[in-house]
């Protein structure tokens, strides 16, 4: 039995368990209880400090990797290559600490706004407290537009009426008052409690707290949050993937590379180290971890420009794995807002635009609990009721002005077992009966209708018109409410003259149906999961692309009837499910993952947490509970669903910008490799000196890889792929290998054929020119993958431009500056031989375009994917 139902059935026996009475605690017995029970504030997840952040940067295979080289160059007296490694780990490990951190302060700062303050009966004083400081025993007094700051028993209420979507995702209002429960069963069903997070729509009630922080209802389903793991991101894994089979061929490689130095060029061990050393970290791709973290970075910034909010740094990316959004519906693809859209007056359906039927609005508004907040413009209270008396004010009706003309005298409030409400309005000495409330109930209490002014009798194929008129407008959606008058009072409801119904519905977001087909567009599945009924789930879903036949649409009202291995398969052929409770979305996320998708869940309430946190990707809304954000990796500021797939094209663009870089670095990399070990074998000099092979990867990796990164989104990011390399990549990188070989050996060997083995500086900055030249060129022409370079606006990334001409000044710095020469061993080189290395090193960049347009490119870069859609 939980707290909260062992209180309910107490009665007045809870002042004597909580040690308190009908005006609440002393100061310093608060105090006391304060400090016995804790804060009432749900336990947050540990903040890291700065220095956490910047060490977990090094937690990588690379890093450690490197950092090794760096050891072992100190150890052979090479400051240089020592400062080159450790730069890039510090930038590194700089940029991802930044950007970690900021997302953390946002997160509180988001936090700090969601902090609230209750009204406390202490020393039989009315103050207002700090939520926080409210303890077990207190009193508290709740009215309309309040927050219910802890679980607390109703002792007095007058109309009070609750919102609980927060507990239960439903967004119908509750009615509560102090009434005892004589058996219940669990929490929803205590009308006598109030619960953490809920809202006070209308009246006002007085309550005493028996639950606070963690042992409230929030708190214990924040603790269950803590079972569940996010898993590995789909980004991580392949990285990791990737660099553990290329530490083999680093390692072999090594090792190859110090064999033959030694036995066929027999160089002394200190120089094999170096050689075997700098060869290991040239091709080790020491570029791809900052790349990772800066296309990141940015990604990270230009979603939060977008109003997304990414809480850490490699889940701007994960985003982009999504192939199935589940989402909630109202709040998230509906404005969670209900609006009048027609109405009809036993004359024919009317759009509410038209001028209304006085009498039936004036009815609608009188038999209200809505009001107007005059602080905020804001119509306050139950959805039905607020878009009643907005239409009112749209066509200059005050519910104000009508309240002081038709005094209210009694009311019964809405109940959602009779479905209806009834008010009693003094008038010119007159009684006058009010009733709104579902159609067929309204029909059932009316024995008249109101037609041109008369009263008519209500006969069998007037109500059949009627439902019939009401039926059209359910199909699409809507709700409809009826709404009945007369003149008087009697005991037994009754007798009442139908002045016709009104019909509405929460009308989808703007943009939503636009965004939804671009989901679909990138191969992304909408399942939209609400707890309305089917034809109203049904009609949204059409209207919005959703779904397009009713057999889309899963009934949930026997969803525990339906066995794990039946909803794997059920999951794959629906779109919609109606009547669900969120116990079921979690299932429902379950199944999808059996089935190898990767999914994406929404959410801003308390009942979405779980499922937030089970879903590959969590997005709760800005507007939400803490339990919600504090679930998820990604916050939408705008509770904007287009917000949503944005993300996806930005977590797909940078999937994409990565294999670029790969397809770069790998090329390059693996190329150069060659290169070192076909000279080493033909018995030649060593071609590039340890030293120069950094400085080069400076200028290349350093310079390059990253600006190449952040190249802008092209069509090719409308691709999913969870592989970094893949056939299409491969279709690159073989050949870029073995021309990149081929044009450093064929610069090596001729320089050599013309100047002689005793120019070795000379012939050694040829081949460092070419090299740098041709990964320049390299660099350029994967911008895209699919479109020639001459397609591309030059204005889609500067930064790379920047970066190519910093390499390029660069290794002009390395070729004609004398210091430069003499720290690395080079030489300036001759107008007629710089343009001959310049021609060698343009054949790569040919060579990408060409690959582009061949026929056989379709081969490798359409392969058949699993769709979901």
């Amino acid at each position: 039995m939980t707290s909260a139902i062992k209180y309910s059935v107490k009665g007045s026996k809870i002042f004597s368990d909580l040690k308190s009475d009908l005006h609440g605690l002393s100061r310093q017995e608060a105090s006391a209880r304060l400090e016995e029970y804790g804060s009432n504030s749900l336990k947050q997840k540990e903040i890291q400090s700065i220095y956490k952040i910047f060490f977990n940067q090094f937690n990588s295979f690379v890093v450690w990797f490197l950092v090794f080289a760096a050891v072992l160059s100190a150890w052979n007296g090479d400051v240089v290559d020592m400062t080159v490694i450790l730069v890039v780990l510090f930038v590194n490990a700089l940029i991802g600490t930044t950007q970690e951190h900021s997302a953390e302060k946002a997160i509180q700062a988001l936090k700090k706004l969601s902090e609230y303050y209750a009204t406390v009966y202490r020393d039989e004083e009315k103050i207002k407290l700090s939520s926080e400081n409210l303890v077990p025993g207190d009193v508290i007094f709740l009215e309309a537009g309040d927050r219910v700051p802890a679980d607390c028993l109703i002792l007095e209420s007058v109309n009070l009426r609750v919102n609980e979507s927060i507990l239960t995702g439903e967004s119908v209002e509750i009615n509560k008052n102090n009434k005892t429960p004589k058996s219940p069963k669990n929490i929803f069903e205590l009308k006598n409690c109030l619960f953490r997070g809920t809202i006070v729509i209308t009246g006002n009630c007085k309550a005493i707290i028996f639950s606070t922080g963690m042992n409230t209802e929030i708190g214990k389903t924040a603790k269950q949050l803590e079972e569940i793991d996010y898993g590995e991101i789909p980004l991580n894994l392949e990285i990791k993937k990737l660099m553990k089979k290329f530490t083999y061929v680093i390692l072999a490689s090594a090792i190859l590379v110090l064999f033959l130095a030694r036995i066929i060029l027999t160089l002394p061990w200190n120089q094999v180290l170096k050689l075997a050393i700098a060869q290991a970290v040239s091709a080790v791709p020491e570029g791809l971890p900052i790349t990772v973290t800066a296309v990141l970075a940015f990604g990270l910034l230009r979603m939060a420009s977008r109003k997304a909010l990414i809480r850490k740094l490699d889940a701007v990316q994960t985003i982009g794995s999504v192939d199935v959004i589940c989402t909630d519906k109202t709040g998230t693809l509906t404005e969670n807002k209900m609006t009048i859209t027609e109405y009809y007056d036993n004359e024919r359906l009317k759009k509410a635009i038209e001028k209304p039927n006085l009498l039936l609005l004036e009815t609608g508004i009188l038999c209200n609990t809505a009001f107007l907040d005059k602080k905020t413009g804001n119509v306050i209270g139950d959805g039905t009721e607020t878009a009643i008396v907005r239409w009112g004010l749209e066509n200059k009706i005050s519910k104000e002005e009508l309240d002081l003309k038709y005094k209210k005298i009694k009311e019964i409030p809405f109940d959602s077992q009779n479905k209806y409400m009834v008010t009693y309005h003094e008038f010119r000495n007159k009684t006058i009966t009010c009733f709104k409330g579902a159609l067929e109930v309204t029909l059932e209490k009316c024995s008249y209708y109101k037609q041109e002014n008369l009263n008519k009798k209500l006969d069998e194929n007037t109500i059949k018109t009627i439902k019939e008129e009401a039926r059209k407008l359910n199909q699409k959606g809507l709700r409809v409410i009826g709404v009945a008058r007369k003149e008087g009072q009697s005991e037994k409801i009754g007798g009442l003259t139908f002045l016709g119904f009104v019909a509405m519905y929460d009308p989808p977001k703007p943009g939503v149906k636009e965004s939804i087909k671009q989901a679909k567009d990138l191969g992304v599945k909408t399942i939209m999961i609400t707890g309305d009924s089917k034809i109203t789930a049904y009609a949204i879903a059409k209207e919005l692309g959703i779904a397009s036949k009713e057999e889309e649409v899963f009934d949930g009202s026997n969803f525990d009837d339906i066995t794990d291995e039946e909803l794997k398969h059920l999951v794959l052929k629906t779109s919609v499910f109606s009547r669900t409770t969120s116990q079921n979305k979690v299932r429902i996320i379950e199944a999808l993952q059996q089935n190898n998708l990767f999914v994406a869940m929404t959410g801003d309430g308390v009942n979405d947490a779980l499922a937030l946190k089970k879903g590959n990707v969590g997005i709760s809304m800005g507007s939400g509970t803490e339990v919600a954000k504090d679930s998820s990796k990604t916050v939408i500021l705008d509770d904007n669903f287009a917000t949503i797939i944005a993300g996806i094209e930005e977590g797909r663009n940078i999937h994409r910008n990565i294999q670029k870089v790969v397809n770069f670095q790998l090329s390059g990399n693996v190329g150069h490799l060659l290169f070192l070990i076909t000279s080493l074998l033909l018995a030649y000099p060593i071609p590039v000196l340890p030293i120069v092979i950094l400085y080069m990867n400076l200028l290349t990796d350093g310079a390059c890889t990253i600006n190449l990164g952040l190249e802008k989104e092209s069509t090719s990011s409308k691709k999913k792929t969870k592989e970094i390399v893949t056939k299409e990549t491969l279709y690159f990188i073989i050949p870029v290998i073995i021309i990149t070989t081929l044009i450093a050996m064929l610069t090596y060997t001729g320089f050599i054929a013309k100047y002689g083995f005793n120019n070795m500086d000379y012939i050694r900055t040829a081949v460092f020119a070419v090299i740098v030249l041709s990964h320049l060129f390299t660099a350029f022409a994967f911008r895209s993958l699919d479109k020639s370079v001459l397609e591309i606006s030059l204005k889609n990334n500067y930064y790379l431009l920047i970066g190519i001409s910093i390499s390029l000044g660069l290794m002009f710095l390395a070729i004609y500056s004398p210091f430069m020469n003499q720290t690395l061993h080079t030489m300036p080189l001759s107008f007629t031989d710089f343009i001959t290395v310049l021609g060698l090193s343009t054949a790569l960049f040919f060579t990408i375009e060409i690959l582009k347009l061949l026929p056989i490119k379709n081969n490798f870069t359409n392969p058949t994917q699993k769709t979901v859609i």
